[in-house]
């Protein structure tokens, strides 16, 4: 019985996880590796550059009201006027 106990011991300490696995494949595929990881950068460009394509613009004008300084500014310059 004892045996038994040992080998099942034994069996689940040899089994490799998941992170061991990726580890032993970056190390024995270094060049793979370094097109996966640059893949993934240029997806992740990609997609950024989509997403935000609507929400960047060059246009200067403010969402909702005009902000204080703008009408302090504006009241200043007509009154030196």
């Amino acid at each position: 019985m004892k045996r038994r106990q040992s080998a099942t011991k034994t069996s689940a300490a040899t089994r490799a996880g998941v992170t061991e696995r990726l580890a032993r494949t970056a190390v024995t595929h270094p060049f793979r590796t370094i097109a996966v990881f640059a893949l993934l950068i240029a997806a992740a460009v990609l997609g950024a550059g989509t997403l935000l394509d609507s929400g960047i613009t060059s246009e200067m004008k403010f969402r909702g009201g005009e902000p204080e300084s703008i009408t302090g500014l504006r009241l200043v310059e007509d009154s030196l006027i």
